[in-house]
């Protein structure tokens, strides 16, 4: 089985096959949807969470500014969705100094970016993105992102974020890894 798919990888890859395929820009729009999760802090102040990891499903919307290349800025608008917390508290869960554990802060709600993008070969697209979330509470986050033109518009995506919320009083974070679809046009 590891042989069929470095034979397909091969062909995939080869100038026979790629020299049909003109090389990429980045796209002008590009409209992704991405799912998965990822590690929490386990604390806040005297807050201590039930669980250490998180949900998280994202949309997002990617512009590109200026003219076509295959390195350009982007503006990148999503929204996270919400997705039901196993991070409940039923009972009271005893924490480490004697208090209840609580939820880990929602992490649905709207983000800006400003970003980077740039073409790898005939098929694929890294990214790096900078941006504020306005999650239950201010996030800001930096966001990690490749994908491989499929077919057509259509590609794999995966990201990985690191996003922290400054403004609970003490360091909270979380580091999803998310996979899903993107269209470009």
């Amino acid at each position: 089985m590891t042989i069929s798919r470095l034979a397909l990888a091969a062909v995939l890859l080869s100038p026979a096959v790629s020299s049909g395929i003109h090389a990429q820009i980045v796209p002008a729009f590009a409209v992704g949807i991405v799912y998965g999760n990822g590690p929490t802090s386990g604390s806040a102040g005297d807050t201590w969470f039930l669980n250490t990891s998180t949900t998280m499903s994202n949309v997002d919307l990617a512009v590109r500014l200026g003219s076509a290349g295959q390195t350009r800025p982007v503006v990148v608008l999503g929204y996270s969705l919400p997705i039901r917390s196993t991070n409940v508290v039923a009972s009271c869960a005893p924490a480490p100094n004697g208090s209840c554990r609580g939820t880990f802060p929602a992490t649905d709600g709207l983000s800006l970016g400003l970003g980077l993008r740039q073409t790898v070969g005939a098929r694929g697209l890294l990214g790096l993105t900078a941006g504020v979330a306005s999650l239950q509470y201010h996030a800001e986050y930096v966001e990690v992102d490749g994908s491989w033109r499929l077919l057509g518009p259509l590609s794999a995506v995966g990201e990985y974020r690191y996003v922290k919320m400054p403004d609970v009083g003490s360091h909270v974070w979380f580091r999803p890894l998310m996979f899903g679809a993107r269209v470009s046009w």
